[in-house]
């Protein structure tokens, strides 16, 4: 989970898919008053007849799921289907991947849901939720949207070679896979193209700030020197169990299927493009057939909510309105004499507030972790098993990693996770904004978030891997927004530095659906972000072309956040003085990653269980 701060060098348009389920609609299951375990972790539970049944059919799915979907299975342990790319675009996988759908959601809501343990129940939630929302996404024509700068199957792959996404690397038959993976990418590809063909006479295409980005990522994907290709690098770091024979040939094979493969294929991507697609006019989702449905599906599926694309804007602005206001408040309280603007250009210009020796930057991070040892008993009671460590970013990697950010440890604790730090000067964070940073992103953001997941028991494949951006991205901002709780973030500068990022994602609220549903212009969306902020233009505009190209994930951050803020507000007026934070914090995250809308009934059910009214 690399969150880059507003002032870091972007890696343009390198963007990892998201593996994530989708959710939307409230389930009928919704308002069940069912007891909710009051405290986590969960206490294992008998299996029943009726838990065996519902176990045994979500794993089927999780698995027959993964055969449709073979790109990513790794990322999920499942590596049967290793030497596939997949289909994904044409009609038979559409008609295949619906049925999944609908087969599993009529076997499971079947079951009877009080048979099942507290657990499975809400499994059952999620599980529900998941597939209700993936049928629904059959109704928009996704599949003649194949690729974009940030969605990109593509560089996936090449993440994958490149060893910065899952794949096993480790015998002689995993390299073996790689090598048909990628030739059978190649089919992928021109699917790719066919499909863009005939949504551009659909009318159905994407806006040219997003064909000219997708474009520069692949080019740059493309290298006329095998042995300088992405694809090609699996062969130069061989494990030491692969035989000087099995080597010379498996490099063979690789130099042949990137020559007259996989790079032939990238560029008839590049060339289609570049040359031959025609983009839509609108930069809008709106603009689409049955635009806004369709972009009211996405920010659905992207924030696990069901709120309204108009109130999202509202709550938008209304943030910025106070985020602005309380970043004057920080300026005053530092002392500085000037305008805000004036403020924001000292903080991001003057040399004092920027590291030049690693050891000392090294070290208040780690000062930072200690004082943390004093708050986090006051506002948790279940920790992770994994531990967190703090190492500086690899040399080779400082140019092209973000400022900070997270590694997960593994499930069963026996790697730690591990919070990077970029040393290098000029590229690291700012000083004033490395506390709240360090929450988000480490203790108790996405390290406790990711751990607790990973180290769940006795719960199905399909939520072990869950990845929601709504739960997971709002619980690390909302961490940040409670940093005053946890004993940071006070000092002036500290707070700004909070406030800094906070305002970053309520802006995304504004301008995506401004961009998507208001008819904003690029040019008015970019205003309206130097407006109340102190961006770089470079990173205002890697903004708003994200937004073109993946619309509803940038909300997520901050809708999740404000709905984890309001479920503690709504525990809180219910439970009056039985409310504990703790227990609430244990609530959000003891379970793993939910949709919020499945949270949200659980917080409710759990506040209500504990209510003696």
């Amino acid at each position: 989970m690399t969150i880059q701060s507003w002032h870091s060098p972007v890696t343009k348009y390198a963007l990892l898919s998201a593996i994530c389920l989708a959710f939307t609609q409230q389930p009928a299951w919704a308002t069940d008053n069912v007891a909710t375990p009051a405290v986590a972790p969960v206490v294992e539970q008998a299996a029943t007849a009726a838990d065996t049944h519902f176990r045994q059919t979500v794993d089927e799915f999780f698995i027959r799921d993964a055969a449709l979907n073979p790109l990513y299975a790794p990322a999920k342990e499942v590596n049967q289907y290793n030497a596939r790319f997949g289909d994904y675009l044409s009609d038979d996988y559409l008609a295949a991947q619906k049925a999944l759908e609908q087969q599993y959601l009529a076997l499971v809501q079947k079951m009877d849901r009080k048979a099942l343990n507290a657990e499975n129940q809400l499994s059952y939630d999620a599980f529900i939720y998941a597939r209700e929302t993936a049928i629904k996404g059959f109704d928009f024509p996704s599949q003649y949207l194949p690729l974009t700068q940030e969605v990109n199957k593509v560089s996936d792959l090449a993440m994958q070679a490149s060893g910065d996404l899952v794949f096993p690397f480790e015998t002689v038959k995993d390299y073996e896979d790689f090598a048909a993976r990628m030739s059978d990418f190649s089919h992928w590809a021109d699917l790719a193209i066919e499909r863009m063909k005939q949504g551009s006479a659909k009318g159905i295409a994407q806006p040219r700030p997003v064909v000219d980005a997708t474009v520069e990522l692949m080019r740059g994907l493309v290298s006329s020197k095998v042995k300088e290709s992405k694809f090609y690098s699996p062969v130069q770091r061989f494990p030491k169990t692969i035989s000087a024979s099995d080597r010379v040939r498996l490099e063979k094979l690789y130099r042949k299927t990137v020559q007259t493969e996989v790079t032939p294929a990238i560029q008839r991507l590049v060339n289609y493009m570049s040359t031959q697609y025609k983009p839509r006019e609108g930069l809008g989702w709106k603009d689409l057939p049955n635009g806004s449905a369709w972009y009211q599906y996405l920010s659905d599926a992207q924030t696990s909510t069901n709120l309204p694309v108009d109130t999202i804007a509202q709550r938008g602005e209304a943030e910025v309105e106070r985020i602005y206001r309380q970043m004057n408040e920080a300026k005053e309280a530092a002392g500085f004499k000037g305008s805000l603007k004036d403020f924001m250009q000292d903080l991001s210009t003057n040399k004092k507030y920027q590291w030049t020796q690693r050891a000392k930057q090294m070290a208040a991070f780690k000062a930072i972790d200690q004082r943390l040892d004093d708050s986090i008993p006051k506002l948790f009671n279940h920790l992770p098993k994994t531990k967190l460590e703090i190492k500086p970013v690899p040399p080779e990697r400082e140019e092209i990693d973000g400022a900070a950010w997270y590694s997960a440890g593994t499930a069963d604790a026996s790697k730690p996770g591990v919070f990077f730090v970029n040393t290098k000067p000029g590229l690291g964070l700012y000083t004033w904004e490395m506390e709240s940073n360090y929450v988000h992103e480490a203790r108790p953001g996405h390290h406790f978030q990711i751990s607790l997941k990973q180290e769940q028991q006795n719960v199905p494949q399909f939520r072990k891997f869950a990845e929601i951006n709504g739960f997971e991205e709002g619980w690390a901002l909302y961490v940040e927004s409670i940093c005053q709780e946890l004993a940071l973030c006070q000092d002036p500068l500290q707070r700004f530095g909070q406030l800094n990022n906070e305002m970053l994602r309520a802006m995304r609220l504004v301008v995506e659906t401004g961009l998507h549903t208001r008819n904003w212009s690029l040019d008015q969306a970019k205003k309206y972000m130097a407006d109340h902020s102190a961006l770089s233009k470079d990173y205002i505009d890697y903004e708003v072309v994200r937004y073109l190209a993946n619309p509803g994930q940038a909300l997520s951050y901050k809708v999740g956040q404000l709905s984890i803020s309001d479920m503690r507000a709504q525990a809180k007026q219910k439970m009056g003085a039985n409310f504990d934070v703790r227990s609430f914090h244990d609530q959000v995250i003891s379970t793993g990653t939910l949709p919020l809308a499945v949270l949200e009934h659980k917080i409710h059910r759990w506040a209500d269980a504990s209510n003696p009214h």
